[in-house]
Order: structure tokens, then C-alpha cells, then sequence
């Protein structure tokens, strides 16, 4: 038999999944060895087994169909989750084994080595069908467990039914029927969606090595973040078949009280649940479900306001990863993307009856937010989809103006930042880098001219903070890397840093950067353009975690898809006086 053929396709396939960088264009991936590696290799195999082992065509054939029967069985035996696990990690390792078997066994007979190496690629077939496919982090490695095992939502499922931690009282809820006031936490990325604190200094003298922890508790899936306004705190949440919106008690973690849709959204990959963050505004919540629900809610009780479906309302189609747009209220309506395309690719609903006002713009990709902002005096919504960056009036949905920077086939996920008065950077993702863009209106006429563009800055679904003239964030969408970009020239001042998938929240005051990392580990790093520099850092939760963190009131909430843990910081930030959120 003729084996070093297969040698050689074994080691470049095992190369191709676990050594070779993803390679991209500036919109796609066109190159991934996780994804064809196994397939190619399989197929390669196959071609030196049947062209080129020097084996009798009886056994060669035979080899074949029995190869062929122990794959089919243990497809059809694995655990539902498994289905695109088994031909890109199961099948690469039988046959990984099956050569390996070959090679040791070489000296002997044809019957034993071919007996012995299809023993050992059954094995492995068979103990595939032990596993779960958990999804994966956002380098595309994979997370296994035994198939029996509980998962962490039926784990949350069940101490729910025992019980729970439901608070009946809800002694305070009433002050989350005011407006939102300094301090709090009122949407996705902090009341000006840009992941800025000001006005708090924190202590990062941490005796015991962390911040004291105030409160810990299980919580159902979903990648939605934490909004928090007063005494209360919201969130989404995947609980069996049932979507939630729930209201915790912020001092406690005590459950006050949820809303419920028969919904369930769950793709392989990142698992199943929301996506969207809930916004509190004028005592009331608002909220979009991962298939399209689009929730009012009295933020007191959880009683429904008005509800619609952006589907229905648009046409629309719920996106691979599901609807991931937290809404937008200004100028008493809610916008959200529902990426319908003509005209209807975000929809504002008023704020009190919940009848369309609006429809806009061409867009069908984004799992970005609509954003607010203040250009030349004039209030306007900015949108980033595969078309580029749009701006609309928020009365009327009337466009404004428009900066193409046009990619078919890519979702734009990061929420643009304002430079100055008249400055935007935004965002793209894989090769195509970042734009500064300058604004500027004459004699009614609008346009947007680009400044700047980088591949220095590179953020994918995580994002990137803003501060005294440089941008803190995450370069590259698989394998991240933390980095600080000059915002005059675009050019990286720094690259350092692996936190995976992370999210930062910018602390201005004391010019720190708060980076969660994507295993839940905290990190405090100085707003230094010279250099990264960590101050501290501590293990906050468990678990993939791709939700942005949370500051409200001198307390950092963190949560992901099975856990939600709030730390002290520092002392409250001073909670009297109206947030002035109409007037950003």
C-alpha cells in the first residue's frame, strides 16, 4: 500500500484546521481552513484510496462502503446540535486515526490493518455520539459537551420552576415611571450609545483582587445587554420556548417581573435567545425579539402598552442571526431596523400607540442600531447598513444624506461615533477597516466627505470608545486584538491585548478603559496612546460572553448566556435631575 500520499493530505487538512488563518476579502471570507479544510481533505482521501494506495480494487472498494456505513451510522446517532460538527471535526479525526491505524500496522496483514483502522474510525464515530455541540467563541472554536450533560438554560429552567428568586413586593418600582436621570443606564451602550461614562471616578484598589461583589444569579440565554434606570434593571432572556423581557431589581437581582412571546430563535453557532437590548423611555420599555416582536412595556409592571411584528409590518425576513437591532426613541417614536429593503428598512413605531409613523431607507443587512445625534444644530438618526451610513430626520424619516461605501454581502454591526461637531467614524469589519467622515450641510445641501480610511481599526460586533483624540477598540472580527487609533491621521498608535470578542466601556473622567472580555474576565487599561497599560483585572463570570457591560449608578453589570453578576465600583453617582436624553 502506498500511504505517504495520505500522510501528506492528513497533515495539510489538520494544517488547514487548526493553523491557518482565516483569510478574507474586504467583504467575504474567502478562505477558511475550519470550513474547508475537512470537506477538501475527506475528498482528497477518497482520491488517493481509490487512484493511488496500490491496493486490490475488491478492497479498495470494500474499504469504501465501509467506510461509508460506520460515517452514515454515526451520523444518524449524533445529538441534533452535531450536524455540521460531525463533518468538520468528526470525520477530519476518523480518518485522521484511520491513517495513523494504517501506518502502525503496516508490517502486518491487509486484513488486520484495514479491520484495525476501521475499529478506530468507528470508535470515534461512536464517541462522537457522546458529545453536544455548544456552539462557539468568535475565533470559530468550537465548544463541546457530553450529550446527557444539562445545558446552563435547562439548569436556569429548573431552579425557576423550583422557585425562582421572584420579588413580590416591588417596593420601589415606582421611580421607574420618571424620566431617566444622571446615572442611569437607559439602553444598548449607555444613553448616547457610545460606551461612555462620565462623571464617576471609581476605586481600582481592589483589596481581594476584584471589586465587591454585590449580587449573582443564573439567568436563561440571549445576547441581549442590560439597561438599568433607577432601582430597576432590564434584559432579555431565552426561557424554553417562551422569549422574555425581564425586570430585575438592580440592588438585588431579584426578579420583579416578565414578559412573555411565544418565540424561540436559536441558530448553531451562538446558541439561542434575544439579541436586542431593551430601552426605557418616559416609563416605559421597549423591546425586539430575535424573530421580529416589537414590545411597549410599562416598565413598572411588565403590562404590554402596544406590540408589533416587524415581519409582518415589513415583509421582512429574520436575519441569520436573528433581529438584533435595540430601538432608538426620539422624537416620540421607536425606531428599529427590519431590513426590508425599499423604503422599509427601518420602521419607527410612535412611541404611544405603536402605529407606523415612518418607513426608510434601502438597507437589508445590519444587525447595527439606529443612532442618535446632533450634526450642524440639526437632530438626526444615522444607520449603518451594507449600503453604508445613512441619516434621517426622525419626525418625518425623510433622508437627509447619504455615504455609500456599498458591500453586498456584509452586515455592518457597530454603532457609528461622533469626532467633534461635525466628524463620524464608522465601521465595517473584515478587511474593508474604518472611514472618518466629515459632515457638512451648505445652503441646505448635505454631504459627507471622506477624511480617513484605515485598516488599523478593524471592529466586528464588538465595538470601539472614543477619547481625547484616539479610538480604543477591537481590531479584526476572529481573532481580536485590542488597539488605539489615532482619530487626526487613522494610523495605529498601538496594537496589544487578546480579549477575544470583548466589549469596552470608556470611564472619561478617570481616562480608563473597562474591557469585558470574551471568557468574562474584567480589565481596567489606561486611555494611554502610547501603550497598552492594565491596572487590574479579575474574573467577573463564566462562559462565552458577548453581551456589552453595563455602569449605572457607581455598579458594573455583566451578563451572558447563562449567568448576570453586578460589583460595586464606587459610590452612586449623584441620581437627581433629568438625564436630558431629548436634548443629546
Amino acid at each position: 500500500m502506498r500511504l505517504w500520499p495520505a500522510i501528506i493530505v492528513t497533515v495539510l487538512q489538520l494544517t488547514a484546521i487548526f493553523g491557518l488563518p482565516i483569510v478574507t476579502d474586504r467583504e467575504n471570507v474567502i478562505l477558511s481552513g475550519k470550513l474547508f479544510g475537512p470537506p477538501l481533505g475527506t475528498l482528497l482521501l477518497l482520491g488517493w484510496w481509490l487512484l493511488f494506495s496500490r491496493i486490490d480494487w475488491d478492497h479498495r472498494l470494500m474499504g469504501v462502503f465501509s467506510f461509508i456505513f460506520i460515517t452514515v451510522a454515526g451520523y444518524m446517532a449524533r445529538h441534533p446540535t452535531m450536524q455540521f460538527s460531525f463533518v468538520l471535526y468528526v470525520v477530519p479525526t476518523a480518518t485522521t486515526v484511520a491513517i495513523i491505524a494504517l501506518g502502525l500496522l503496516r508490517k502486518n496483514s491487509w486484513t488486520i490493518q484495514s479491520r484495525f483502522a476501521l475499529c478506530v474510525a468507528a470508535s470515534v464515530f461512536l464517541a462522537s455520539t457522546f458529545l453536544r455541540f455548544d456552539g462557539a467563541v468568535g475565533s470559530r472554536i468550537p465548544q463541546f459537551s457530553l450529550r446527557w450533560s444539562e445545558t446552563a438554560e435547562q439548569q436556569f429552567l429548573a431552579r425557576q420552576a423550583a422557585g425562582g428568586n421572584t420579588d413580590d413586593k416591588n417596593d420601589d418600582i415606582e421611580l421607574a415611571s420618571s424620566s431617566e436621570v444622571l446615572g442611569d443606564w437607559p439602553g444598548f451602550r449607555g444613553p448616547d450609545r457610545d460606551s461612555r461614562i462620565p462623571g464617576l471616578t471609581i476605586d481600582t484598589d481592589w483589596p481581594s483582587g476584584s471589586p465587591p461583589e454585590i449580587w449573582r444569579r443564573r439567568v436563561g440565554p440571549g445576547w441581549s445587554s442590560i439597561s438599568v434606570v433607577g432601582p430597576l434593571l432590564f434584559t432579555q432572556e431565552q426561557r424554553g420556548k417562551s422569549e422574555t423581557v425581564v425586570c430585575y431589581r438592580a440592588d438585588t437581582g431579584i426578579q420583579v417581573w416578565e414578559h412573555t412571546d411565544q418565540a424561540r430563535f436559536h441558530e448553531t453557532y451562538s446558541g439561542a435567545g434575544p439579541r436586542a437590548t431593551p430601552t426605557f423611555a418616559d416609563g416605559r420599555v421597549y423591546t425586539v425579539g430575535a424573530e421580529g416582536a416589537v414590545n411597549c412595556l410599562e416598565a413598572a409592571t411588565g403590562e404590554t402598552v402596544w406590540t408589533r411584528n416587524l415581519v409582518q409590518d415589513t415583509s421582512a425576513t429574520v436575519p441569520f442571526w436573528g433581529f438584533s437591532s435595540s430601538p432608538l426613541l426620539i422624537d416620540n417614536v421607536a425606531v428599529v431596523f427590519s431590513g426590508a429593503g425599499g423604503g422599509r428598512s427601518i420602521v419607527a413605531y410612535d412611541a404611544d400607540d405603536g402605529r407606523i409613523r415612518w418607513t426608510a431607507g434601502d438597507g437589508t443587512k445590519s444587525y447595527s442600531s439606529a443612532h442618535r445625534t446632533t450634526l450642524h444644530g440639526r437632530r438626526q438618526v444615522l444607520f449603518c447598513t451594507e449600503i453604508g451610513l445613512e441619516s434621517f430626520d426622525p419626525g418625518t424619516g425623510t433622508q437627509l444624506w447619504r455615504h455609500e461605501w456599498h458591500f453586498p454581502n456584509l452586515n455592518r454591526c457597530v454603532q457609528p461615533s461622533l469626532v467633534g461637531d461635525d466628524s463620524i467614524v464608522f465601521a465595517t469589519g473584515t478587511e474593508a477597516g474604518t472611514r472618518r467622515l466629515n459632515v457638512r450641510r451648505s445652503g441646505g445641501v448635505w454631504s459627507a466627505d471622506i477624511d480617513w480610511e484605515t485598516n488599523d481599526l478593524k471592529p466586528h460586533f464588538n465595538d470601539f470608545v472614543v477619547h481625547q483624540g484616539n479610538a480604543y477598540g477591537f481590531d479584526g472580527n476572529f481573532s481580536c486584538i485590542f488597539c488605539c487609533v489615532d482619530l487626526d491621521t487613522g494610523k495605529r498608535r498601538w496594537k496589544r491585548g487578546r480579549y477575544g470578542n470583548g466589549q469596552v466601556l470608556l470611564i472619561a473622567d478617570q481616562d480608563l478603559l473597562l474591557v469585558l472580555s470574551e471568557k468574562g474576565n474584567v480589565f481596567l487599561l489606561e486611555t494611554n496612546p502610547d501603550k497598552l497599560v492594565e491596572k487590574a483585572r479579575f474574573q467577573a463570570i463564566t462562559g462565552k460572553t458577548w453581551n456589552h457591560p453595563a455602569i449605572a449608578h457607581g455598579r458594573l453589570f455583566v451578563r451572558n448566556g447563562a449567568e448576570m453578576a453586578c460589583f460595586q465600583l464606587a459610590d452612586a453617582v449623584a441620581d437627581t435631575g433629568d438625564a436630558g436624553a431629548e436634548e443629546r
